[in-house]
């Protein structure tokens, strides 16, 4: 019987062993069911709320997940980088990560409660006090990419995989039970987005205190551990979280909730194509921390070139089929964003592939890398929006968004060069990568011969 890491294997051989292309298989298929369930929600939301209730509803939720992720600190990345690095010390660091985690929480949490009223001016007074008691679900949305961390650190990719799709599937089963009782209102999606990881949730507390056993001693060392990686990439969260978010912030700010809901439509559907990007940088930073330089930069280099050329074939039939999927998905009312989403297109296939390379940089302990390159991207992108925005609308965000995006594609290329000493040739093996490939795919395919 052949499984997705038949495939997958044919793509990337280079893995060591069948585990690792397992791990990647499983998050593909997690995550492309996890998308068609976020599309099936999507649609229910646009459809039932309008474009007003969509983007009432992303205003409200989307303050616990920009401050959640924003003010983390580096803290996922930093536990499982320490966990490779520092195995004896696992139960300590674990632990250690769980009180940092909360207590950073907590202070997302205040500053959201602040910051939402001045932020939301120009929306329903029911809407903005709803937003800000939302934050206070702010410990399960900065305390799930940690335990998450946890789970792939000890290779529990299976179970890190299944609890995404109980996720998912609570989430469609809220939302589906409030279309049928007619209870369909921003508020109760809200809070069916917000709470679906609850279950999941404590099951990866259950799973994760079995496998730690987690211990106070050497707590002042394992913070100063986790802190002391964590400081130098918090920039990556916080830049990252900031690019990703800024340009619904802004136009909460500048623009009315209709054209909100039109945006966040375009949005959600133009990120399903980071689907194949997302599942390797799953399971490609655990598997590379800790290894030599000179495996990790070629290798993430190959892997880089292969998914940009599939993202972007992709990428181009999307384009081409925008405004009949859009009618069909959303309906009419929502054409409007076709142009907005055919940019976001393109901007996802350069961040996806910037993601990736970023990975190398992550595996050596050079976290500052990828920080530099954000600061650079959200620098540019803040003025950007600033002016395009109020000019052009959500055209203008999706302008913003792709150009900063280039700039950052630009000097991530340069400084992956530079720093493991590759040659420029090797960033355009092209051909090289489709005569690998032919090559691989007759050796899986004489494999699969041999076992019939």
């Amino acid at each position: 019987m052949r499984t997705y890491a038949g495939p997958l294997n044919k793509l990337f051989g280079f893995y060591k062993n069948a585990k690792d292309l397992k791990h990647v298989a499983g998050t593909f298929g997690a995550t492309l069911t996890i998308l068609l369930g976020n599309i099936g929600t999507g649609i229910l939301c646009a459809r039932f709320l309008g474009p007003e209730g969509r983007g009432e509803q992303a205003a409200m939720i989307m303050w616990p997940q920009l401050l959640g992720y924003a003010l983390i600190f580096g803290l996922p990345s930093a536990l499982i980088y320490r966990l490779k690095t520092n195995e004896r010390d696992k139960s300590e660091l674990f632990s250690a990560s769980i009180l940092l985690g909360f207590f950073q929480a907590l202070l997302a949490a205040a500053v959201g409660i602040v910051l939402i009223p001045v932020w939301l001016g120009s929306y329903d007074h029911g809407v903005v006090v709803f937003a800000q008691m939302c934050m206070l679900i702010t410990p399960l949305v900065t305390l799930t990419p940690v335990l998450e961390s946890a789970l792939k650190a000890e290779n529990e990719h299976k179970l890190y995989n299944r609890l995404r799709l109980l996720t998912i599937a609570v989430t469609l089963l809220a939302i589906s039970f409030f279309v049928l009782t007619g209870r369909m209102t921003p508020h109760n999606t809200a809070l069916a987005y917000l709470l679906a990881s609850m279950p999941s949730f404590f099951l990866m507390v259950r799973k994760l205190i079995a496998l730690y056993k987690p211990k106070l001693k050497k707590l002042k060392q394992s913070v100063k551990r986790l802190t002391g990686y964590g400081i130098r990439s918090a920039g990556i969260d916080l830049l990252g979280t900031v690019s990703d978010k800024l340009d619904q912030a802004l136009i909460i700010a500048f623009l009315s909730p209709a054209q909100m809901g039109l945006y966040v439509v375009a949005l959600s559907l133009s990120r399903m194509l980071n689907i194949f990007q997302s599942s390797i940088v799953s399971v490609l930073f655990p598997k590379m921390a800790g290894m030599d330089n000179g495996v990790i930069g070629p290798m993430t280099l190959k892997v880089a070139r292969i998914s940009f050329g599939c993202s972007i074939l992709a990428a181009l039939v999307l384009m081409a089929a925008g405004s009949p999927v859009l009618q069909l998905l959303y309906g009419k009312e929502y054409l409007g964003s076709v142009g907005v989403y055919r940019i976001l297109l393109l901007e996802v296939v350069l961040h996806g592939t910037i993601w990736i390379l970023a990975q190398a940089f992550m595996s050596v302990g050079r976290p500052g890398v990828i920080t530099l390159q954000q600061m650079l991207g959200v620098g540019l992108n803040i003025p950007l929006m600033l002016f395009l925005i109020p000019k052009f609308g959500i055209t203008g965000a999706a302008l913003s968004l792709l150009t900063a995006t280039s700039v950052r594609m630009t000097f991530i290329l340069i400084y992956y060069k530079k720093y493991f000493k590759l040659a420029g040739k090797e960033f355009l093996a092209i051909g090289a990568d489709i005569g690998w490939l032919k090559a691989k795919l007759k050796q899986s395919d004489a494999r699969v011969s041999e076992h019939a």
